[in-house]
C-alpha cells in the first residue's frame, strides 16, 4: 500500500496542484496518496515492534460469528442500495449505521443511536450544504 500511496503522490504531482483558492486535477490524488502512505508506512511500524504477539492474535475468520457478521455487513449494504431512493439519504443511512453498530460492533443502544444520528446528518450536511451534492431525499421533503 506504500508503493499504491507513493504512485498516487506522483501522479497528483504530474498532473498539477493548482493553487491554494482553486486546487487542480493532482490535488486529490496527492492527498489521498499521502494519507495512504502515512497509514501504512504507520502499520508497518507497529507490525515490527509487535512482532512477536502476532502469533498469538486469533486471525477475524477463526472467531466464532465471524463469518455472520461479514453476510449481515453485505445483506446491509444491499439494503442501503435498495432504499436509498426510496427512503432518501438521511433516513436510510442512519438505518444503515445503527445497524452495523448494534450488530457487528455490539454497542449500546444509546451509542448507536447517537453515533448513528451524528453520522447520518453531518455526512448530509457535508455533502449536501458543504460539498453541493445532490442528495435523494425520498419520504421526507425538506
Amino acid at each position: 500500500m506504500l508503493l499504491v500511496g507513493l504512485c498516487f503522490i506522483a501522479g497528483g504531482l504530474k498532473c498539477g496542484l493548482g493553487q491554494l483558492t482553486s486546487p487542480g486535477a493532482g490535488f486529490f490524488p496527492l492527498l489521498t496518496g499521502g494519507v495512504m502512505s502515512l497509514l501504512s508506512a504507520a502499520l508497518f511500524v507497529k507490525s515490527i515492534l509487535h512482532r512477536e504477539r502476532a502469533g498469538q492474535e486469533e486471525g477475524f475468520w477463526l472467531r466464532p460469528g465471524s463469518s455472520r457478521k461479514v453476510l449481515f455487513a453485505l445483506a446491509c449494504l444491499v439494503f442501503y442500495l435498495l432504499a436509498l431512493d426510496f427512503l432518501g439519504y438521511i433516513v436510510t443511512t442512519f438505518i444503515f449505521i445503527l445497524s452495523l453498530f448494534l450488530w457487528i460492533s455490539a454497542k449500546r443502544w444509546t451509542t448507536s443511536l447517537l453515533a448513528a444520528l451524528i453520522l447520518s446528518a453531518g455526512s448530509y450536511l457535508l455533502f449536501k450544504t458543504g460539498l453541493g451534492v445532490s442528495l435523494p431525499l425520498g419520504l421526507i421533503k425538506f
